[in-house]
């Protein structure tokens, strides 16, 4: 056999076996995207708890929570979650590091709804002063909805030949109003619209330029504020009514 001859057939089985180991391997699996790495979290909730364990070889962090009571289910349903110890195997950031077993903590929990089970994690970890008060017990989501009772006078009511028309008041301050997180902040003189209604309240025998006093049940949910008239009352016309800035309570 040449020498030309022999190189040829070499170089030949070579590239065959080149073929054969590349077709052999095996492509690597791509790593399946968590998550919050396909969008923002569906819910972000502050809340305290205690540290009962960090995260090592044998698992992951855990935390006895307080009760959430603003917790949604992914319906957006306002269903809270009562105090727990839960696992808190994903971080966002470092803010863990330096805890110690019994730590109490202020945190962010972020929680997301991808298909199948809910995902969270935590972070923004801050370390509260160990005389802190906890309170493990049950969530009471109704203790988020807040009544008031206000004056005002009627501006608007709903007219099926105006589709866009609607039951607006201008209506006196709220100086005990609070927002989403508790804090009692006030509300000025406005006029708003409330499309929403009880049952059992109706407009009927009111007018534009009505005095009334009515009351509104308000709760926070995923989309904002929910705000429906559970009761009205129509006033005496000679009833003085005062249209000024909100002077909110010091808590």
């Amino acid at each position: 056999m040449s020498f030309r001859r022999f190189s040829v057939i070499w170089l030949a089985g070579m590239m065959a076996l080149g073929a054969f180991v590349a077709c052999s391997r095996k492509p690597e699996p791509a790593k399946a995207l968590e998550p919050w790495d396909e969008g923002p979290p569906a819910q972000v909730y502050t809340l305290r708890g205690q540290v009962e364990r960090l995260a090592d070889a044998s698992g992951p962090m855990k935390i006895h929570h307080e009760p959430i009571h603003a917790f949604v289910n992914r319906a957006g349903e306002i269903v809270g979650m009562n105090a727990m110890v839960m696992d808190f195997p994903d971080l966002f950031d470092d803010s863990a590091a330096g805890l110690h077993k019994g730590a109490k903590v202020e945190f962010s929990l972020e929680v997301y709804w991808p298909k199948g089970s809910p995902r969270w994690r935590a972070g923004a970890f801050k370390v509260l002063d160990d005389a802190t008060e906890l309170d493990f017990g049950k969530a009471d989501p109704a203790s988020l909805a807040h009544d008031y009772t206000v004056r005002g006078v009627i501006a608007e009511l709903p007219d099926p030949a105006k589709p866009m028309s609607s039951f607006r008041v201008r209506h006196e301050a709220i100086d005990d109003f609070r927002n989403k997180e508790g804090a009692r902040v006030g509300m000025n003189a406005m006029t708003m619209s409330f499309d929403a209604l009880a049952p059992g309240v109706t407009l009927d025998g009111l007018a534009v330029g009505d005095k009334v006093r009515f009351t509104i049940r308000v709760t926070y949910g995923p989309d904002g504020p929910r705000y429906p008239v559970t009761a009205i009352e129509k006033l005496d016309p000679a009833v003085e009514l005062e249209f000024r800035r909100a002077q909110p309570p010091k808590d």
